[in-house]
This record gives structure tokens, C-alpha cells and sequence, in this order.
């Protein structure tokens, strides 16, 4: 996870764990520190990098802009995980190379739900009817 805010990233952390204690969460607290880690020639790559978009130093539109241009780091699905719901920023976030677009629930058991589903199915599987696919990625901002 790629994201400043020590209460998100918590919660987050949180909602992982009360689905599966074996899953692992690193997190970092901008996208320098994510290059910094992602970048070193012995790290294992994470099966999917949720990032926030406003962060200090490199935001997450810098980041993705850079792991879908690198030839090592551009197979990780990155999910956008912001509080912004802006149809601007769905599009960036799609057209940059994104795999999901994830809008911060304000509610607990909604993002067990969100985060359920992808443990359960896997990242390449996921698909639910309750949320709105647009071309290229997933948007989990809107229930259908």
C-alpha cells in the first residue's frame, strides 16, 4: 500500500487482516518510498499495489505513470485507492494503466467486502455485478 494517511492505511490493515491473517500488507507513505522498495534488484513484487493519489513528494498519478512505463514493475495491478469519486480522475486513472479504481468507504465492513473479494477470487478473476466496469479497468466506486 501506497498511501500517507497513518488512519487509512490502519484501517486498512485491519480489514486485511480480519479476512486472512496470512495476508501481507507492506505500506509506505508516498511514491518515493515505493520506487525506493520497488525498484532494488532482490524485491519480490507484490501481487497488487493499492495507491493513494495525493501524497507528498511523488503523487500516485507520477507513480502509475512510472510503473506502467517500466519493464519491470509495469505487470503489477495497481488499484487506485483514493477518497475521490471524480469521474476526472476515474478516466486518469484508466487511462494511465490502472487495474481498479477503488473510492476510500467510509464504512468498515464495506471495504472487508471490497478487500474479500479480491482475496477470494484473486486479482486477475476479480469481477462482481455490483460495480460499474468501464473499458480497460474496474471501477469500485459505483454500485450498480
Amino acid at each position: 500500500m501506497v498511501d500517507d494517511d497513518n488512519d487509512d492505511s490502519l484501517l486498512f490493515r485491519e480489514a486485511l487482516g480480519s479476512i486472512d491473517s496470512s495476508l501481507k500488507m507492506d505500506r509506505v507513505k508516498n511514491g518515493k518510498e515505493a520506487l525506493d522498495v520497488l525498484d532494488k534488484d532482490h524485491t519480490v513484487l507484490p501481487d497488487i499495489l493499492f495507491v493513494d493519489i495525493n501524497m507528498p513528494m511523488i503523487d500516485g498519478w507520477q507513480l502509475l505513470t512510472y510503473l506502467k512505463g517500466s519493464q519491470k514493475l509495469k505487470t503489477i495491478p495497481v488499484a487506485i485507492y483514493t477518497t475521490s469519486s471524480h469521474k476526472s480522475d476515474i478516466k486518469t486513472a484508466g487511462e494511465l494503466g490502472a487495474s481498479y479504481f477503488i473510492s476510500k468507504p467510509t464504512d468498515f465492513m464495506e471495504l472487508v467486502h471490497i478487500l474479500k473479494l479480491f482475496a477470494k477470487v484473486g486479482i486477475a478473476n476479480y469481477a462482481s455485478d455490483k460495480y460499474t466496469f468501464h473499458t480497460t479497468f474496474l471501477d469500485l466506486t459505483e454500485k450498480v
